[in-house]
């Protein structure tokens, strides 16, 4: 499968997304292969893994994969009430 990628900008980034890709069982990570589009290429065991397993690894990670916008990482979220 192909995912498209958002927020992937460097080396830091691939190898965070490949990290969190890497972890689910049922990928083979040797196949694991970043394009110049902007994109990633996975094989998997469709037996054990789902599509949406890796997209959301990856959202998971901090970044967007396909459809799915990234997920808001807690370090930029406030912290504590927001006073006036």
């Amino acid at each position: 499968m192909t995912i498209a990628l958002s927020g992937v900008t460097g080396k830091a980034e691939v190898q965070s997304v490949s990290n969190a890709i890497s972890r689910l069982d049922g990928v083979f990570d040797e196949s694991i292969t970043f394009r110049d589009t902007g994109s990633v290429t996975v094989r998997y065991d469709s037996m054990k893994l789902a599509r949406k397993n890796i997209e959301y690894a990856v959202v998971e990670a901090g970044f967007g994969a396909n459809d799915i916008p990234a997920k808001r990482r807690a370090d930029a979220a406030p912290v504590g009430p927001v006073r006036p």
